[in-house]
């Protein structure tokens, strides 16, 4: 089984619905989370207030747009694997998109596909 030490993946959306979905398959995985709405609540409150071993994060999202983040999180935190979620976006514009961010291992297709995403939470662990 795939571990993390007990640092947390932070999942963030700004749907709550799709940040419940996946805090539950991290749970039944049992792997600890923490939740944030956008990624302007994770540049300023997540980043330092602990550790955290990964990054699920969509990239269009009211009140911080997720690839800002995902820029952020390369600039800031390059060591920290990110996996990217889309739903109006196919896979050569995510991939145009966070192409050059070193630190992006992988992304779902909304809605969610949760065999893919538990496969890339843990060739993320894994791996990093």
């Amino acid at each position: 089984m795939t571990t993390n030490d007990g640092v947390p993946i932070l999942i963030v959306d700004d749907d709550e619905n799709v940040r419940n979905l996946i805090a539950e398959v991290l749970s039944d995985e049992g792997l600890p989370y923490v939740q944030a709405k956008d990624g302007q609540e994770v540049i300023d409150q997540r980043l330092g207030s602990g550790p955290i071993s990964l990054v699920i994060t969509d990239l269009m999202m009211a009140g911080g747009d997720g690839l800002d983040l995902v820029h952020e999180l390369g600039r800031r935190r390059p060591d920290l694997p990110v996996i990217v979620m889309s739903a109006l976006m196919d896979e050569s514009e995510v991939v145009r998109e966070v192409e050059n961010e070193p630190n992006v291992i992988g992304w779902v297709r909304k809605p969610l596909d949760l065999d893919h995403l538990r496969e890339l939470v843990h060739r993320s662990l894994e791996r990093w």
